[in-house]
């Protein structure tokens, strides 16, 4: 639920982002001036010259790139200007500049801008120099770019200076408020990156909208106002326009868990290679070429743009999901926002992407995906709870009822017959009787002990205690021969009953009682690991690798050992522990049950070498020590080899003997 609120805020925000979009547009339509349309070019040395019907005209907002091939990097644009008698606060609006543009009102220069290429400006009409009815407003525009070049977007109007600034100002809050959508987006996913193993997509997801957020927050006025760092923000926003074309593609790749194309990390190294040539050019104030770059760059993304699209509908056609199908439809939007982009000509201009209706749902696609997967997360993680609570509850309730359907009849049963024993039983049948009711009292007890330990996730309690002693104190005497190897101060944070216990019953263990031998070697390994090793050696092996496929499962326990062997396991692991069976050497049965231990601060800096102590608590089989010893070595020095291509004939051979070893 907590989710789904914060889903329909999002989406009411995003609502009211949207609708500010267009706000400013019936702003503007107030008592203002559209200079929008035809400029007459002045031809040189006609400035004055009242009679401009046979001058040739551009169109502004618009792209004067080929004009400017004409008259060098320099252009005169003149156009009438009507003022009402009365009206002498007013001020000339205009959108983002490439490069440099210069306002006159009748001959006199009132202002220019900007300090930087691709800012809006807004320049305050002197009363002084207006007349009520005809003006003239010249334009002279200076740009050496050769692709697109003058006053691409408008608007270009002359507006009431109060109105001219509220909406010069209000024009930047969309950006500027989705950029900060966008920062906190990143901010949230690159969280979850790191709160949850399983999120592939955070990350690139949370560094693809970090990249968006600067690159709106650098082209936007607001930033500028507030930190006049002019220069630093537009080669920031110059190189996040690089990025942007590819941000979400390692989204896709990670989504749909592909394997990375060829050459993919030579396509990152080219796009960090572009991104610095772009920030060298724009310091270079080599704007011709920098255009250049950016044009060539947006047509190389083209057939990358398709190939990412041809591998995401291909995945979609394998396995349908919500997620592919928006992603896919996040690509039909940018295709869509593409062709509308190259028919208005702005695909061709500077910049990386504007907002509007198609690219502002494109951008929240993959936040969408997320939310979804979210969504999604914590509806199985609720099922799961509740399917948890259901098990919890049933399993509790079959155990009070076997309780209350065994214990009550097993009690009559043992009382009955034990008075029958003492009317006709003679001594033997009665010891075969008592036996059965014992065994019978002790599997019940067993059933509601391994009950109980299923639905514990933790210890009741963790005691930190020295290891040594622990074992000294609690290490059985009798029936098995126990060597301890230690750091002295090594030190076990755990359940002590639990642990007592699960070394008790091992020892114990029914399916062990046939078995010659045991032997018990506690060591600790270089990870500070606490070892209890049991070496149970038999006289015929086949009865021993039998008990072995019975304990790891692989044979079925025909001898009604599961109880048992259940609690030992579910001990171990509610100590965070693991257990182990394996044929060592072909001789013993080795269990091996691995704890976590830790050293004191002070010692774990110190390391001391030679600290490990032998306490031999009654003589111990001399070829078991060895043998055990051996084995820890090989299990502390040998890591895990992992199987690749590139094996050698060596790690091959090593990566065999390792399965046969765990199938033994």
């Amino acid at each position: 639920m907590r989710i789904a609120r914060q889903l329909s805020i999002s989406a009411a925000g995003t609502a009211l982002i949207l609708f500010s979009l267009f706000y400013g547009e019936s702003l503007q339509a107030r008592t203002s001036l559209d200079l929008s349309g035809s400029w007459k070019v002045i031809p040189a040395g006609r400035m004055e010259d009242p009679n401009d019907g046979a001058w040739p005209s551009v169109e502004l907002p618009g792209n004067i790139a080929p004009t400017l091939k004409q008259t060098g990097s320099v252009i005169w644009l003149r156009r009438e200007l009507n003022v009402e008698p009365g009206r002498t606060n007013l001020s000339f609006l205009t959108g983002p500049i490439y490069d440099r543009l210069d306002v006159y009102v009748n001959g006199i220069r009132i202002g220019g801008g900007p300090e930087t290429p691709g800012r809006p400006i807004v320049v305050t009409i002197p009363g002084s120099i207006l007349k009520p009815g005809l003006n003239f407003i010249a334009l002279r525009l200076e740009s050496n770019r050769k692709i697109s070049a003058g006053i691409l977007q408008g608007p270009i109007l002359v507006q009431d200076t109060e109105m001219a600034r509220e909406v010069f100002w209000k024009s930047q809050i969309p950006s500027f408020v989705f950029s900060l959508l966008f920062l906190s987006c990143s901010i949230f996913f690159i969280l979850l990156h790191f709160r949850v193993e399983a999120g592939r997509i955070y990350l690139p997801s949370g560094l693809g909208y970090g990249v968006l957020a600067l690159h709106f927050m650098c082209e936007n006025e607001i930033l500028h106002w507030v930190l006049p760092l002019h220069g630093l923000w537009e080669i920031t926003g110059t190189v996040s326009g690089i990025l942007i074309p590819v941000l979400f593609y390692p989204f896709v790749i990670r989504f749909f868990r592909m394997e990375p194309p060829p050459h993919y990390r030579t396509f990152w190294w080219s796009v960090i290679g572009v991104a610095f040539l772009a920030a060298l050019l724009y310091t270079l104030k080599l704007h011709f070429i920098l255009e250049i770059v950016e044009l060539s760059w947006k047509l190389l993304n083209v057939p990358i743009f398709f190939l990412a699209a041809f591998l995401t509908f291909r995945q979609l056609s394998e396995k349908q999901s919500t997620g592919g199908f928006l992603i896919a439809g996040g690509f039909l939007v940018f295709l869509i926002h593409g062709l509308v982009s190259i028919l208005e000509g702005r695909l061709w201009g500077p910049g990386a992407i504007q907002l509007g209706f198609f690219s502002v749902i494109g951008l929240l696609i993959p936040a969408s995906v997320i939310m979804l997967q979210l969504v999604a997360l914590q509806r199985d993680v609720d099922l799961g709870s509740l399917k948890m609570e259901s098990v919890n509850e049933l399993r509790t309730r079959i155990f009070h009822h076997i309780n209350l359907a065994i214990a009550q009849p097993v009690l009559e049963l043992t009382e009955q017959v034990r008075q029958k024993m003492q009317e006709g039983f003679n001594r033997k049948e009665a010891s075969a009787v008592q036996f059965r009711i014992t065994e019978m009292e002790k599997s019940l007890d067993d059933v509601l002990e391994l009950s109980r330990l299923e639905v514990m996730e933790e210890p009741e309690a963790r005691v930190p205690v020295n290891v040594g002693d622990f074992l000294s104190a609690v290490l059985p005497t009798s029936g098995v021969t126990c060597t301890v190897k230690v750091h002295p101060r090594l030190e076990l944070e755990s359940s002590l009953e639990l642990v007592h216990s699960a070394v008790i019953r091992l020892v114990d263990f029914p399916g062990f009682k046939s078995f010659r031998h045991i032997d018990l070697i506690v060591t600790s390994d270089l990870e500070e690991n606490l070892h209890f090793r049991f070496l149970l050696q038999h006289d015929d092996r086949k009865t021993m690798r039998r008990m072995q496929r019975i304990l790891t499962g692989k044979l079925p326990d025909l001898e009604g050992l599961w109880i048992q062997w259940g609690i030992i396991q579910e001990i171990i692991r509610i100590l965070d522990g693991s257990l182990e069976v394996r044929i060592l050497n072909k001789k013993f049965l080795c269990i091996d049950v691995r704890l976590d231990a830790h050293l004191p601060p002070e010692e774990a800096l110190e390391r001391e070498g030679p600290g490990l102590r032998v306490v031999s608590l009654v003589e111990q089989d001399k070829e078991a020590e060895a043998v055990a010893r051996a084995a820890a070595a090989n299990d502390e020095r040998m890591p895990e080899i992992q199987f690749h291509a590139k094996m050698t004939t060596g790690e091959f051979v090593q990566w065999i003997k390792q399965k046969f070893r765990k199938s033994a």
